[in-house]
């Protein structure tokens, strides 16, 4: 395995000083990298349904949620780049208001799924309850990979590991919007 030097080259471990070649880069560059494309693939998949037109849609959860995704995702890309430039100070600030931030994509994305099914009549519902898994799911796995993000917060490559797993959270919304909608 290699091990990445303060001056951003990696080396071997093994007593060779030789570089090493075939080392994807996993550093706070490609993280906010991945983030950054995540943000582009979600403007994609949701340019028909919300982008596009925004005032049209009535839903102010919609709105909500989409302003805190947005932040989420935001501090996703951010984050790693103030871990790169060395201000812990700014990355420890930006995480303490996570605290408050993740629930509130948690909160809006359960308003959200609640007052488009509640609004359903009986037979739309029993055709259509089976796609509540999909947010259920991604929210489950957002919450799981905040907490164990705080729980690991002094274990840099366990922290960013399962905020990387926030962000995967997201895919799967993505993904369907990018089927459906083209």
């Amino acid at each position: 395995g290699c091990k990445a030097r303060s001056s951003r080259r990696a080396r071997c471990r093994r007593p060779s000083t030789r570089a090493c070649n075939s080392v994807i880069d996993t550093g706070p560059a490609a993280f906010s990298a991945a983030a950054a494309i995540l943000v582009v693939a979600s403007i994609a998949a949701f340019w028909k349904p919300y982008f596009s037109h925004p005032i049209n849609v009535s839903e102010p959860y919609v709105h909500a949620h989409v302003l805190f995704v947005g932040l989420w995702m935001s501090a996703l890309i951010i984050q790693p780049l103030l871990i790169r430039a060395r201000r812990f100070d700014l990355h420890r600030a930006l995480g303490r208001a996570s605290l408050v931030l993740a629930p509130l994509v948690c909160m809006t994305a359960l308003l959200l799924a609640h007052s488009r099914f509640s609004r359903m009549d009986d037979a739309t519902f029993t055709r259509s309850a089976f796609t509540l898994y999909l947010p259920m799911m991604s929210i489950a796995g957002f919450v799981v990979s905040f907490g164990l993000a705080i729980v690991f917060r002094r274990q840099r490559a366990a922290h960013s590991a399962f905020m990387l797993g926030t962000a995967l959270a997201l895919v799967d919304a993505i993904v369907v919007r990018l089927i459906f909608f083209y």
